[in-house]
């Protein structure tokens, strides 16, 4: 559905008319889908970039600010580009507990942790400025504004956003019990859209030898 397709249909379970509206605005509605949608996107991580990013002499911390964009939520899978592994997710407790001086090691990165939630942190820290990671990330999508933009998510999902639009505007009014009934039904779009993003990379089936 496009931008205009889903206020249209906010405004129809709202009994309110979407060319010329008395109690909701249009801009009450488009506020309200745009939270639903960065909501969805902050519980459901479905939403994924990927960026390279440059290594630096015996750097260990990088703010996500700076190498991604003001949409970052965290860190998804780390690729080293010279090595052609995996960086395996770490703890700093981790390297407190097995390494004394560890933020000092150098080498290829082989592991990565957060600091926060701006700062990544990977070890070993580089010995040189050269070499790149590829690092793939969930963030929140752009704002819709035109009528046009769309949202990336499968149709299947994309109720779960007019729920959130319909339980915001109920509740901004204090309708309690109409608004929490459509945040219960946000919250099942929340849940399938949860689990097909954990199975998205998941096969359909597994092949095998017969006995």
């Amino acid at each position: 559905m496009d931008f205009l397709e889903l206020k249209t249909e906010v405004f129809r379970r709202l009994n309110e008319s979407s060319s010329s509206p008395v109690y909701w605005t249009e801009a009450d509605v488009e506020e309200s889908l745009n939270d639903g949608y960065q909501e969805l996107a902050d519980a459901t991580e479905w939403y994924e970039r990927h960026v390279t990013m440059d290594l630096l002499s015996h750097r260990t911390y990088y703010d996500m600010r700076y190498v991604a964009d003001d949409t970052w939520l965290g860190p998804r899978r780390i690729f080293n580009t010279q090595t052609s592994r995996w960086l395996d997710p770490a703890n700093v407790n981790d390297f407190d507990s097995e390494r004394i001086q560890w933020e000092d090691n150098g080498g290829e990165p082989q592991r990565f942790f957060m600091r926060g939630s701006w700062w990544l942190g990977v070890w070993p820290q580089p010995d040189a400025d050269s070499g790149t990671l590829r690092l793939y990330y969930s963030g929140t999508p752009p704002t819709l504004t035109a009528d046009a933009d769309t949202i990336e998510i499968p149709l299947e999902f994309q109720e779960g956003v007019i729920e959130y639009a319909v339980y915001d505007l109920l509740a901004q009014e204090a309708e309690t019990a109409k608004a929490l009934a459509h945040w219960t039904a946000y919250k099942v779009f929340e849940t399938a859209l949860k689990q097909w993003v954990g199975g998205r990379l998941s096969p359909d089936r597994v092949g095998g030898m017969k006995p």
